[in-house]
């Protein structure tokens, strides 16, 4: 008998998965990557329209005995209307029955594993003292990559830059108080890298 499909919105993903635990899964998840035993292929990019475009992922994982699909569409011009620019879904399935086990909101679990990466490269690349970080973009993956880095050094200072000052000084608001630290916003990507000991790119 087939287990029931498991729906994951949004919320559920980020309880499901705190940024601690996906900066360990980001972990495992390159070294499966890097020894074979995880099928990555490379990403397939489907014009849908002049504005948009759908990313195509898929990964098939042996030692987990999943593999997984992930499609997220990118549409710059919903941000004029008020809709979302980028919005994921991901199916995972069963690699030794191809049973479908769960389908989850793929735009929140795109931000935890981008934080989750620059998490793991702070872990194994940034000196363990290092203590202020300077975030370049001040969107959703900004967020998380903050959040993971707090994770692994003892962040005192931070400085965020945004072509958009507003979404900047919104930023810095939100994330000094989910963190406790200083955030600033700065008025120019000089200004904002200068000194810093993790830099953090969060925007093209």
């Amino acid at each position: 008998m087939s287990r029931p499909l498991l729906y994951l919105s949004a919320d559920q993903v980020r309880q499901c998965l705190p940024m601690a635990d996906a900066i360990e899964c980001a972990r495992d998840a390159f070294s499966q990557i890097s020894n074979g035993s995880a099928v990555l292929p490379t990403r397939l990019n489907v014009a849908c329209t002049t504005d948009g475009v759908d990313l195509i992922m898929p990964c098939a994982s042996e030692s987990s005995r999943v593999f997984s699909l992930k499609t997220v569409t990118v549409f710059p011009g919903n941000k004029q209307a008020g809709r979302p620019t980028t919005q994921g879904l991901l199916i995972l399935t069963d690699v030794e029955t191809g049973s479908h086990l769960a389908i989850m909101d793929g735009t929140s679990l795109t931000a935890i594993r981008t934080g989750a990466a620059s998490g793991l490269a702070t872990d194994l690349l940034a000196s363990p003292t290092a203590e202020s970080v300077a975030i370049l973009g001040a969107g959703g993956q900004a967020r998380t990559q903050l959040d993971a880095v707090c994770q692994i050094r003892p962040v005192k200072q931070v400085r965020v830059y945004s072509p958009s000052g507003e979404s900047a000084k919104a930023f810095a608001a939100e994330m000094s108080a989910r963190h406790g630290v200083s955030v600033a916003a700065s008025n120019s990507p000089e200004e904002c890298v200068a000194g810093a000991d993790i830099i953090c790119t969060a925007t093209s």
